[in-house]
């Protein structure tokens, strides 16, 4: 997998569990 997409997803999903 692409560094870039792995940085992106995990900084998605960081603000997504902040939101719950």
């Amino acid at each position: 997998m692409d560094q870039d997409f792995k940085e992106w997803l995990s900084s998605r999903d960081k603000k997504i569990l902040r939101g719950l």
